[in-house]
């Protein structure tokens, strides 16, 4: 009889264990599903939100480049400030993305967002910069070093006086077509030769001195202008305000050249900037839909 009940407890025991084991492993598969589902949705919601958070990103850069072409290109002072708006926007949905790639502790993703942050960072940099210098290039003929030079050139054309030589005058006429000629165009070439006709003007001025003749009289030839009717218009005086008047017209255009190639060279750098930003984003799509495939 003993031996009986000792049996029935043996039996009862191990089922009791059976059944312990076959519940510990339900709670571990009813745990390991939980885990994995929600591991799934993660990747699920991760790449949807990632998506569209890379079509934001592309939109707020988009709203920025037309910002600056309205500033640069049309003088648009309102356009800072949408400029300064949508780089505010861009950068806190940019961080939606970092954030996402800490979570998914996804690698390819951060470093995405931190090829797309070094981009942002850099094309705002060179925008600021672009946009102090234009101001200090000057909009038109009228501001900034362009505006000076124009004051500059009148000075040179009133320290020649209204008698100046035929040929002085077209000396000048032709040093400011060159000037015109690079504010248009941007070429070097017409660099070379506004400094040429600098030269030129300044060396006749220095070599005739304005001391043989003048201009002839109105309806009056050369051929009838008796040298001893011709005038010493211009002074030892009058030479010395002219090379200076053309020192300090030097002086502004040397300054505007080299602005020049400071903004060519920034613009160059925010253009490269703008780009990688483009294309960091769609590689950011690209392990965004990894995520998709990985499940």
């Amino acid at each position: 009889m003993s031996r009986i009940l000792t049996m029935h407890k043996r039996l009862f025991l191990g089922f009791g264990i059976i059944l312990l084991l076959t519940a510990g492993v339900l709670c571990l598969y009813h745990l390991g599903f939980r885990v994995a589902v929600h591991g799934f949705e993660k990747l699920i919601f991760g790449e949807m939100n990632l998506t569209r958070l890379a079509g934001e990103i592309n939109g707020f850069a988009l709203q920025c480049r037309d910002a600056e072409e309205n500033f640069l290109v049309r003088n648009e002072k309102k356009a800072l400030d949408i400029f300064a708006g949508n780089m505010i926007s861009l950068k806190g949905t940019l961080s939606k993305v970092e954030n996402i790639g800490r979570e998914l502790e996804n690698e390819e993703i951060i470093a995405r967002a931190a090829a797309i942050r070094e981009g942002v960072e850099a094309y705002e940099t060179a925008f600021q910069d672009v946009s102090t210098r234009w101001p200090r290039r000057g909009w038109n003929y009228s501001s900034g070093l362009q505006g000076q030079c124009r004051e500059n050139a009148s000075k040179v054309e009133e320290a020649l006086g209204s008698s100046a030589q035929a040929e002085a005058a077209v000396l000048l006429l032709r040093m400011r077509t060159s000037e015109k000629d690079y504010l248009l165009r941007g070429d070097e070439e017409y660099v070379e030769k506004t400094y040429a006709g600098m030269d030129e003007l300044l060396g006749f001025i220095r070599d005739q001195g304005f001391g043989e003749a003048s201009m002839p009289g109105m309806g009056q030839s050369l051929a009838e202008t008796n040298t001893t009717d011709i005038a010493q218009d211009l002074s030892e005086a009058d030479i010395t305000d002219i090379e200076e008047a053309l020192g300090a017209y030097r002086t502004v255009f040397d300054a505007l050249v080299a602005e020049d190639k400071i903004i060519k060279e920034v613009t160059r750098k925010m253009r490269a900037a703008f780009a990688k930003v483009g294309l960091e984003t769609t590689l950011l799509v690209v392990a965004a839909n990894k995520l998709g495939i990985s499940l």
